[in-house]
């Protein structure tokens, strides 16, 4: 009910898209990629950081929520600006056509229109480039018409993988170069050698820049409140025992029924926690799309009946601050298969991943090969005794340097560099 009483009122305010002046760089997200609050407001932990750091280098800004939104305006940091009624327009005469000329005339009639759309939203704001989050065609469309190069900015994991479908190659090799971004900003090489085999097919590019969130915690900049407050945050959950942390994820009832049966977390980390309460710190990190909705009540309401009476087992601190600076002080991250297994690796904190299908022949055999190889991920048997050995032998190791992340902080300073010396060709 809630969300629909969202959705009228986010279509009964006037767009203002109208108001956009030019920028040299052109920030496109939506509502789902606004997972932190930072003063109040909603905030993209990727487009944003990156937005703040070309701020800090004399760039200018401008915001748009490239979807159907509620968090647009002083709802949201950067205060972009919204497009809900014209899309919601738009669907609604695209569905009208269809009925009368049938799905795949509503269809090209959408598409043009939203192409003409973002055109016209491009053409006020002349950037040097747009930076999205997995942008869709029609603002594809509309940078290869106009020259302007529209970059999609990695957000989690890169899989080429029918469950992630915006990267799956046979989704990529079967769309038009126009339908796609001009680039793809990775945050490590791993994570770019997944699309170097149909770039030059498609023409498009994949570029290394590091990731924008973890790069601003390394030295942070004088002026940063953000990190500041994070950090004095991340304080308050140092309670002397080890640290470990356990990112939950979004519908596992949908993307792991075959071995999670509650649709929150497999039955033996739900024992190994429970036993183990008197012995770690358990912070279980909900996924931002678990912070509301109905299943977000379900997982709180799991929670509670299966941990609330432990006193070392936390949810709700650690699911609102900072990735970066919870894992600053994490000793050990254990998940199914959550791209923070990634981040882990760059603040050396080794993760335990409990989904079987990461094997080799297994649909996933392919997520988090790097990790692997280097140490920092294991794929653990689902049974409380190896879970356990593997915490104990985890953690008597030394959590490692935090090298990876020295080198996301040049790639991305070269990129901001580029953009700021005469922006990046289309």
């Amino acid at each position: 009910m809630n969300k629909i009483w969202g959705l009228i009122n986010a279509i009964s305010r006037t767009d203002t898209w109208q108001s956009l002046t030019y920028c040299d760089v052109l920030l496109a997200c939506g509502d789902a990629d606004r997972g932190y609050c930072y003063k109040g407001k909603r905030y993209a932990q990727m487009i944003d950081s990156l937005g703040d750091l070309l701020k800090q280098n004399d760039l200018s800004v401008h915001s748009v929520s490239h979807r159907l939104s509620f968090c647009t305006g002083e709802k949201a940091y950067g205060t972009p600006v919204s497009v809900n009624r014209e899309l919601v327009r738009i669907a609604m005469c695209a569905r009208m056509v269809s009925l009368v000329k049938g799905r795949i005339a509503g269809s090209y009639w959408r598409e043009t229109k939203l192409k003409q759309l973002w055109k016209n939203i491009l053409s006020r704001c002349t950037p040097k480039a747009v930076i999205s989050i997995q942008p869709d065609v029609g603002l594809c469309n509309a940078g290869h018409d106009l020259g302007i190069p529209i970059f999609d900015l990695q957000h989690g994991l890169i899989s080429d993988t029918e469950d992630n479908p915006y990267y799956w190659s046979d989704n990529l090799q079967k769309q038009e170069s126009t339908d796609l971004p001009h680039g793809f900003l990775c945050w490590d090489k791993s994570s770019a050698e997944k699309l170097l085999p149909i770039t030059q097919k498609k023409k498009f590019t994949v570029r290394v820049i590091g990731n924008p969130w973890f790069v601003r915690f390394i030295n942070p900049h004088p002026q940063d409140d953000l990190v500041r407050l994070e950090i004095d945050h991340c304080s308050e959950l140092q309670g002397g025992l080890p640290i470990i942390l356990v990112t939950l994820q979004y519908n596992l009832s949908y993307y792991a029924c075959d071995y999670v049966n509650n649709g929150v977390m497999a039955d033996c980390l739900e024992t190994v926690i429970q036993e183990t309460s008197d012995q770690y710190y358990w912070n279980l990190r909900l996924h931002p799309s678990q912070l509301s909705g109905n299943e977000g009540m379900y997982v709180q309401k799991y929670l509670k009946k299966q941990f609330g009476k432990l006193k070392n087992v936390e949810w709700e601190t650690c699911s609102h601050v900072a990735l970066p600076s919870l894992l600053s002080v994490a000793n050990l991250h254990i998940t199914h298969f959550s791209a923070t297994a990634i981040e882990a690796s760059w603040m050396g904190v080794c993760t335990g991943l409990l989904d079987p299908h990461i094997c080799e022949g297994g649909k996933h055999e392919d997520f988090y090969v790097n990790e692997r190889k280097l140490g920092f991920a294991e794929v653990l048997p689902l049974d409380v005794i190896s879970i356990k050995k593997f915490i104990n032998s985890s953690l008597a190791k030394n959590k490692s340097e935090k090298i990876l992340l020295q080198q996301h902080m040049v790639c991305i300073n070269s990129f901001v560099d580029e953009i700021k010396n005469g922006g990046i060709s289309a």
